[in-house]
């Protein structure tokens, strides 16, 4: 029973040394890699991959690479710009000012109405999305500047965490709401992929 114990610990600690002998997103010269396939396995199926329609963990997965949000957060928790370039934040109020040259992937810019546009229909009762109440509370208004390039999203009362909550938001361009149906089963992002 001891051998047996030690060739499973001695495999285990071979397969842990040579998992550590991976490859990185760079080529032989150090330069980062572009064009080709990217695989990524998943732990179970997602179902549907309309980011308004779930917010699973294997969804998430898909949605970091389709959708960008309005901030990110580091490992240490703290905000980052994403879409939004920079932010002002009251109890109840949050305003992104939006990154300037961001295109959706059939190459129109991305606008702040359009990001207002996302806020509104997460919450209308025909839609009504999980992420309403997840991550931003129900009693809140969504405007835009287009000229100033910024989105404000005001809530009846104050929010603790309207910065990040708001900001996860995963932003899905006009064309994907104009037509929710192909958001099951594709995409319209800003994401990378």
């Amino acid at each position: 029973m001891k051998r047996k114990y030690l060739a499973v610990v001695a495999l285990a600690v071979t397969a842990l040394a040579a998992s550590a002998c991976g490859t990185t997103s760079s080529g032989s010269d150090g330069a980062l890699l572009s064009g080709g396939t990217f695989t990524m396995n998943l732990g179970t199926d997602p179902g549907t991959i309309n980011p308004y329609k779930t917010t699973g963990g294997t969804n998430r997965q898909i949605f970091a690479f389709a959708y960008d949000t309005l901030v990110g957060r580091t490992p240490t928790g703290d905000t980052v710009p994403q879409l939004a370039s920079s932010w002002q934040v009251t109890p109840n109020q949050v305003t992104y000012t939006l990154r300037k040259g961001v295109t959706c992937q059939d190459g129109s810019t991305l606008t702040a109405s359009a990001v207002a546009a996302d806020f509104a229909y997460i919450k209308d009762p025909a839609t009504l999305s999980a992420w309403v109440n997840l991550t931003i509370p129900m009693a809140y208004t969504a405007t835009a500047d287009d000229t100033a390039n910024t989105v404000t999203i005001t809530t009846s009362q104050p929010f603790g965490m309207l910065l990040q909550g708001a900001g996860s938001l995963p932003i899905v361009c006009p064309q994907g709401l104009k037509n929710p149906a192909s958001l099951d089963h594709g995409t319209d992002g800003t994401g990378p992929y």
